[in-house]
């Protein structure tokens, strides 16, 4: 799954059952039935938390037998399922519950039950679902933090680009630490569909100011300030990244690209001509510095790139239609 979350919540539901009684030390045919159930969630959960997802979905099993309206079974359970990716078991454990709550609007837990019902949902690609469920969860007095990112994914998903923009921008201004929020919110910008590359730039300088190492953010940011003729820009972001990598191949070819628009031919021969020496297999590389080879009016040189590049190519192409027909074949 992708939060973390669902965890804290089943520790939230769990905490109630395991702190009733210090069950450890008692002879299991000395406790009461309702004891007996209590260690056998207390079980459960310990397997759960272990990720031992099977043995917790049959401790939980035991209990349901005996008591079908075991709230915190249910929800521990549901997560065991969609941990393990059966997503219509969970589904309909979190359905139970919330006939237990009335729909949620008897446990201040419904919330909790109906953005993790829609998280199922969303794998399922049920995006419809897991939006009426985001929306019931966000009826509730406080917000949950991933509430309007999630429903703002599943609108996306759905290429409601517009409702999408609509929940980033809101998770944004509850929450201005949501990394994801800022990233994925970037990622629309760059559509064109809602193309809007000045806004991409300010997301991508937000989420570097909260994840400084996040190296694709620059990336992504530095070939929008390319975009926009902001080369200075995009110079200081790429020798940023090489500061830190001076192996990335893919990082002197876009800067020699950068140095070639500027006419700063001698970096620019210096970038490619670096790259290849890193990854002697780089096409673009080979691409790149023959082009500049041809700029400078030496023919011979540039024949010969372009002749290393288009070998590399149809090479490139073999080893991935060979890789296809091995793959099919296992199928």
């Amino acid at each position: 799954m992708k939060h973390t979350l669902q965890i804290l919540l089943a520790v939230i539901a769990g905490t109630a059952v395991f702190t009733a009684s210090p069950l450890p030390g008692y002879a299991r045919e000395n406790l009461t039935a309702q004891q007996q159930m209590e260690l056998q969630v207390r079980q459960g959960w310990e397997f759960f938390g272990k990720g031992l997802y099977p043995k917790a979905i049959a401790a939980f099993d035991t209990v349901l037998a005996t008591d079908p309206a075991n709230t915190s079974a249910l929800k521990l359970r549901g997560l065991s399922y969609s941990f393990e990716k059966k997503y219509d078991a969970a589904i309909a454990d979190y359905t139970t519950v919330l006939g237990i709550y009335n729909n949620g609007t008897t446990s201040v837990d419904g919330q909790g039950i109906y953005y993790d019902r829609a998280l199922a949902y969303m794998e399922l690609q049920q995006y419809d679902a897991a939006i009426a469920d985001l929306t019931k969860a966000l009826a509730y007095p406080s917000v949950m933090k991933p509430l309007y990112l999630e429903r703002g994914n599943a609108y996306a998903a759905q290429k409601n680009y517009a409702q999408a923009l609509a929940d980033y921008g809101k998770q944004i201004d509850l929450f201005p630490d949501t990394a994801a929020a800022y990233e994925k919110r970037s990622a629309l910008y760059r559509l064109d569909a809602c193309k809007d590359e000045a806004a991409a730039l300010r997301d991508y300088t937000s989420l570097i100011a909260l994840q400084p190492d996040n190296a694709l953010a620059y990336i992504h940011r530095y070939k929008t300030y390319i975009d926009l003729g902001n080369y200075d820009a995009a110079l200081t972001d790429i020798n940023t990244l090489l500061a830190r990598n001076k192996k990335d191949t893919a990082l002197y070819i876009d800067r020699g690209q950068v140095y070639a628009t500027l006419n700063r031919t001698s970096d620019a021969l210096a970038d490619f001509t670096q790259a290849i020496s890193l990854n002697n297999k780089a096409i673009n590389a080979y691409r790149q510095r023959g082009k500049l080879y041809e700029r400078m009016g030496n023919d011979k040189l540039a024949a010969k790139d372009t002749a290393k590049a288009a070998k590399l190519t149809i090479e490139e192409q073999k080893a991935i239609a060979a890789y296809q027909k091995k793959k099919k074949a296992r199928q």
